[in-house]
């Protein structure tokens, strides 16, 4: 059976984060050796993300990108960040209320390869397609860390 590592990351415990665009772009601080077994040296990472809901209307798609300090390859070799695809959701609260959110489906799941991560300083940045998603809701971010066996 093959081991995984669990992060939860929530915009809304400001005690492990900081805030340097809105949640647009946040600074988690992750301590990677009480995290990680050090016996491995790289991941395979996978993600997903479910934001809080509210009344404004988003109408872009936006995209997560994680950046390890240079650590991560996504899958096309590139290296320093990997990219979630954040589709905006609705569900009816009653005949005339709407509340709006922003999830990652089962299908868009971020996916990258990373080297054990040596700074303790995950920053993670949503953009619409226009630039910074200002404004994005408050999210939880899940993300899944498995041992490569060389």
């Amino acid at each position: 059976m093959t081991k995984s590592f669990t992060l939860f990351l929530n915009t809304a415990n400001p005690k492990n984060y900081r805030q340097i665009n809105s949640t647009a772009i946040v600074e988690f601080y992750i301590d990677w050796n009480s995290f990680l077994p050090q016996e491995y040296t790289k991941f395979d990472v996978t993600t997903s993300l479910k934001s809080q809901a509210s009344t404004a209307t988003y109408g872009a798609v936006c995209r997560l990108s994680a950046n390890f300090s240079g650590n991560s390859y996504d899958q096309t070799g590139t290296q320093n960040s990997f990219f979630l695809t954040l589709t905006p959701k609705s569900y009816y609260t009653s005949a005339i209320a709407t509340k709006n959110y922003f999830e990652s489906t089962p299908t868009e799941f971020g996916h990258c390869t990373i080297n054990r991560p040596t700074n303790n300083y995950l920053v993670i940045t949503i953009n619409a397609f226009g630039g910074l998603a200002a404004g994005f809701p408050g999210y939880i971010l899940f993300m899944k860390f498995t041992p490569i066996i060389d």
